[in-house]
C-alpha cells in the first residue's frame, strides 16, 4: 500500500513540478524580484526567475550606498522541491566580486551559503573619513537576514597587504584577520586578530546594520613597528604599557 502510495505522489507531483519549472523560466526576473521585496537598488534587470542578470545593485548601509555591481543568478530547479528556492550567484565590480548561493525562506527571510567575498579595503572609505588600501577576503559560510536583522552569521575573512593614510605617507599594517557572527542583537560581531605585521591585534567589535559600531580590545606595537603607528595610538588609545594600549572606539 505504501509503495502505491508513494507512486501516485511521484506521478501527481512530476507533471505539477515540470509545470512549475516552465513557469519560472518563462517568467520574466523583474517581476520575480519585484515580488521578492529585497531592500536594494537594482538597475538594467534582464533575463528570468530562473537565469537572470542585473547591470548594477546598490544596498544602502548606515546612510550611504554600496554598489555590488553586476550580478548574475541561476536557480537550482531541486530546491523548488522545499519552501526554501536556492541560486547560485554572483556580482563584479572591477575588483570586487562576490559568489555563493542564495536561499529565500518563509517571511522575507534571507540565507547565503557557501560564499565569497573579495574587496578591495578601500570601500571603508564610504562610511568613514579614513584612506585605507590592501585586499580582503573573507568567506560567509552561513549568513541568515530576516526582519532587518542578521539572525545567523558565521565566517571569517583577512585584510592582507594592509595600508592606512596618516596624511603624510602610507604606513604598512601587514595581514589581518578576523572571525564574524552575529552580535546577539540582531547586528554583527567581528574578533580581529593579528597573522603578520608590526602590531599585535586582539579587538572585539560589534556593527548594527544602522552604522553604529563599538570597538574595543588591545593593540601593542611589535618591534621594529614604524614610529607613525605609535604616534597615532597614543592620540586615540589609551597606553597601559610601554607600546601597549587600550582601545575603546564607539560611535555611529
Amino acid at each position: 500500500m505504501m509503495k502505491k502510495t508513494t507512486k501516485t505522489i511521484f506521478w501527481v507531483g512530476l507533471p505539477l513540478l515540470i509545470w512549475l519549472g516552465l513557469v519560472i523560466r518563462a517568467t520574466p526576473a523583474q517581476w520575480g524580484l519585484a515580488m521578492a521585496g529585497l531592500p536594494v537598488q537594482m538597475d538594467g534587470v534582464t533575463g528570468t526567475i530562473w537565469d537572470g542578470r542585473v547591470a548594477n545593485v546598490v544596498v544602502p548601509y548606515g546612510g550611504a550606498y554600496y554598489s555590488l555591481g553586476e550580478l548574475e543568478w541561476e536557480l537550482d530547479p531541486w530546491s523548488l522541491l522545499s519552501l526554501s528556492p536556492c541560486a547560485d550567484f554572483s556580482t563584479e565590480l572591477g575588483s570586487q566580486t562576490t559568489a555563493g548561493t542564495a536561499c529565500g525562506g518563509l517571511g522575507g527571510a534571507l540565507t547565503l551559503k557557501d560564499t565569497q567575498l573579495n574587496l578591495p579595503a578601500g570601500i571603508a572609505e564610504v562610511w568613514a573619513p579614513v584612506r585605507v588600501r590592501g585586499h580582503v577576503d573573507a568567506q560567509v559560510k552561513r549568513l541568515v537576514f530576516a526582519d532587518n536583522q542578521i539572525r545567523q552569521l558565521q565566517g571569517s575573512g583577512s585584510w592582507s597587504n594592509a595600508f592606512y593614510h596618516n596624511s603624510q605617507t602610507w604606513v604598512p599594517l601587514g595581514t589581518i584577520a578576523f572571525d564574524l557572527s552575529q552580535n546577539g542583537q540582531g547586528g554583527l560581531a567581528a574578533k580581529v586578530f593579528d597573522i603578520e605585521g608590526p602590531l599585535k591585534l586582539d579587538l572585539d567589535s560589534q556593527f548594527t546594520l544602522a552604522g553604529a559600531y563599538d570597538i574595543r580590545g588591545n593593540i601593542a606595537l611589535k618591534p621594529g613597528a614604524p614610529q607613525e603607528i605609535g604616534q597615532l595610538l597614543m592620540i586615540v588609545a589609551q597606553e597601559t604599557g610601554r607600546g601597549e594600549f587600550s582601545v575603546e572606539w564607539v560611535g555611529s
